[in-house]
């Protein structure tokens, strides 16, 4: 908001107010933007880190078979027992 408002004078106190105002909406101005620059930074180089990652630690993908995967027998498979 403007303290100029309608009823400024000219007084000392008028015009003080409005470079304080002035210099408080660049300031606003200046970390807004600057808080706008460091997301993109981070959402840019983030998503190329991740992506060089996964290029890097992708597992290597075995040769296609003619078999389907067998799944391990249910009854085969023993509870613990329990210590005591």
């Amino acid at each position: 908001m403007n303290p100029m408002g309608p009823e400024f004078g000219g007084h000392i106190f008028s015009i003080l107010g409005f470079l304080v105002w002035g210099a408080f909406t660049c300031l606003a101005a200046v970390i807004a933007l600057a808080v706008v620059v460091l997301l993109v930074r981070f959402l840019w180089f983030g998503t190329k880190a991740a992506r060089l990652y996964i290029a890097s630690h992708e597992p290597v993908s075995a040769a296609p078979s003619d078999e389907l995967p067998t799944i391990p027998d249910a009854a085969a498979a023993k509870p613990r027992k329990p210590k005591q």
